[in-house]
C-alpha cells in the first residue's frame, strides 16, 4: 500500500524576538483570519 500523502523537507520559521502585546495581537489576528478562509492581514508582500 503506498501512502496518501507524502511529505520531504518540511521546516518551520520561527521569528526570534521579544513577545510583546501587539505581536500578540497580531498573531491571534492572523490565526483567526487563517481558521475563517481569510486573507492575513498582518501579511507583507514578500511572504
Amino acid at each position: 500500500m503506498s501512502p496518501v500523502i507524502k511529505v520531504e523537507n518540511l521546516s518551520k520559521r520561527y521569528c526570534l524576538r521579544a513577545i510583546n502585546r501587539d505581536m500578540l495581537y497580531k498573531d491571534l489576528q492572523s490565526r483567526w483570519a487563517r481558521f475563517r478562509g481569510k486573507e492575513d492581514p498582518n501579511a507583507t508582500s514578500g511572504s
